[in-house]
């Protein structure tokens, strides 16, 4: 199933294509980068024909990071939040798309991913804090 459809993702309207949607999770693709998406709670999906199916699995959303253009290397918090989990440490390679670590937002954890391959240089947060949207959570010095 490949339908495009329409999502506000902070504000912002994007167009995605839609691969793949399962009882428990949706698989689409933003510019050419697919995303999985996982439900833990219980939540309506409605398809194209207006059919509503229900998940009952477990909410797991995933992020993509974003890059900091003043940090080179910068991993930056894509919503506002509190850091849940680090899976990472300092001088640790990672390759793409690799899980670095979890951000909870409203009852929600966002896994935030490694954009690029690389080595973690420096961890600028720690379990608990909170950050804000667009605030650099890390530095990944990326491979050639």
């Amino acid at each position: 199933m490949k339908e495009k459809v329409t999502l506000v993702v902070n504000g912002e309207v994007r167009e995605v294509l839609l691969l793949e949607s399962e009882r428990n999770s949706v698989r689409f693709q933003v510019n050419e980068r697919e995303y999985l998406v996982e439900f833990q709670a219980s939540i309506p999906i409605v398809g194209s024909a207006g059919a509503q199916r229900k998940s009952t699995s477990s909410a797991k959303n995933i992020s993509s990071a974003k890059r900091s253009t003043s940090q080179p290397g910068g991993v930056l918090a894509p919503i506002p939040g509190v850091i849940s989990e680090i899976l990472v440490t300092e001088g640790q390679h990672v390759g793409e798309g690799e899980l670095l670590l979890r951000l909870e937002a409203m009852k929600m954890q966002n896994a935030i991913f490694s954009p690029s391959a690389g080595t973690v240089q420096k961890l600028l947060v720690e379990v608990g804090k909170e950050v804000m949207d667009e605030e650099c959570l890390l530095i990944i010095s990326h491979d050639a």
